[in-house]
């Protein structure tokens, strides 16, 4: 715990910055609110919208957003601080999203709390296809609980530090695959089937009418694609020191609700996105349904580019070679939430997408090149982006992999949540 001294020496280090040097509203904001801290009293948006801003009595925050402005512009100086004249801190001040307080943190403090839990890629197996949630939080604790030798995933990045460090809890989402039973006649043999064209209850009873002499029924069951086990290794490290407060979910199980009340972390085919639709249906990325492509479109919705995946098989039978040339795109993109909140999406076509483009943004290097990408086009990091990202490689192994578009999003343009959550 910090002493008040220390408080206002950290205080003064920033205001006193290259950074902030040139930015008296902003000191004042963040002296404002650091004192606050040492009386131990957490403002509220009224209060520091008539004590510093001089707004009368009748301040209203839902016309006037003079505040939550402040404190948006405030948190990403102390970021671009942090990145650059603060970078030695051992102790960060952060301003958690939704909040009007500051906290101070320890820089090493998550490295600290991993030492315990190291992970060890090599040495877990799964098979391709693990069932529903008992297999997957089964995974999980057999991750945490080795003991053994990996990378530490630095938490101090301006992509994941918002998520870590907000006060909302995380859910991780998996695309799951929709899979139901069919029986033999005149026997209880029955065997489960996945099926692209089938995704859902409702999908499943039109596709049942038409096949009428077959015995279908719905199961509960759904298949996580052998890729899952992969994305947690390479995320659970930098989410770790999110509160503890991170659980996994199924996308065939996620609701509005969720999406309210949760950061989202979404890995998994386009198919399999369901509710997040609604999100990814609002870019300039677009994959059209049942096809190899990716379109990228302008602001008046046409395509002015595509980009088709490619997988190379033998032409003399059905199975595919060993050693086959596979090029795949996988859309990232990290959005505002309803309520202060984050979602961040990794959609492939195909599976080596979803584990070179996980790895890619959890690793120094990957987060290196993407951060290079973003500055080549912005002056700053974007808050909210979406990103193309190619993978060549063979089979299910990438060799190699590059951004082929990137561009920023305007919150406002992107939701409009008042006209959802009610299905």
């Amino acid at each position: 715990m910090l002493n008040n001294k220390e408080k206002l020496e950290i205080l003064g280090s920033i205001i006193n910055s290259k950074e902030f040097a040139n930015s008296k509203l902003k000191c004042d904001l963040l002296q404002y609110l650091v004192e606050c801290s040492i009386d131990e009293n957490v403002p509220k948006e009224t209060t520091i919208a008539i004590e510093l801003y001089n707004r009368d009595k009748n301040f209203n925050p839902s016309e006037d957003s003079i505040v939550r402005s402040n404190i948006h512009k405030l948190r990403n100086k102390l970021q671009y601080y942090y990145q650059n004249e603060g970078k030695s801190e051992k102790i960060r001040l952060t301003i958690p999203k939704g909040r009007y307080e500051v906290e101070f943190k320890e820089k090493n403090l998550f490295k600290k709390q991993l030492k315990q839990f190291l992970l060890l890629r090599e040495k877990i197996f799964f098979h391709h296809y693990i069932y529903l949630t008992f297999t997957l939080l089964l995974l999980i604790a057999v991750i945490i609980i080795l003991n053994t030798k990996s990378d530490i995933k630095n938490i101090d990045d301006p992509i994941w530090n918002d998520i870590v460090t907000n006060n909302f809890p995380i859910k991780l989402v998996f695309g799951d695959y929709f899979t139901f039973k069919e029986f033999e006649q005149d026997s209880d043999y029955g065997r489960e089937i996945r099926d692209d064209r089938i995704n859902s209850y409702k999908e499943l009873e039109k596709y049942r009418i038409t096949k009428k002499e077959r015995k279908i029924h719905s199961t509960d069951l759904s298949m996580l694609p052998h890729h899952t086990y992969k994305n947690l290794i390479d995320i659970l490290p930098i989410l770790y020191n999110a509160h503890n407060r991170v659980e996994g979910i199924r996308s065939s199980l996620l609701t509005w609700e969720d999406i309210k009340s949760n950061n989202i972390i979404y890995f998994g085919k386009f198919l399999n996105l369901r509710i997040l639709n609604y999100y990814t249906s609002k870019l300039n990325i677009q994959h059209p349904p049942e096809t190899q492509l990716l379109n990228i479109l302008n602001n008046a919705g046409d395509t002015i580019k595509t980009f088709l995946r490619t997988r190379s098989t033998k032409t003399s039978t059905i199975q595919e070679s060993n050693d086959y040339y596979n090029r795949d795109y996988a859309l990232i993109s990290k959005l505002p939430g309803p309520n202060g909140n984050f979602i961040i999406i990794f959609a492939g076509i195909g599976h080596i997408s979803l584990v070179e483009t996980v790895d890619m943004f959890t690793s120094q290097s990957g987060l290196q090149y993407i951060e290079e990408q973003m500055l080549n086009k912005f002056d700053s990091l974007p808050l909210y982006f979406e990103m193309l990202v190619e993978i060549s490689g063979f089979k299910r192994t990438g060799v190699s992999r590059k951004v082929v578009y990137f561009d920023a999003i305007d919150p406002s343009l992107m939701l409009n949540f008042k006209d959802v959550g009610k299905e």
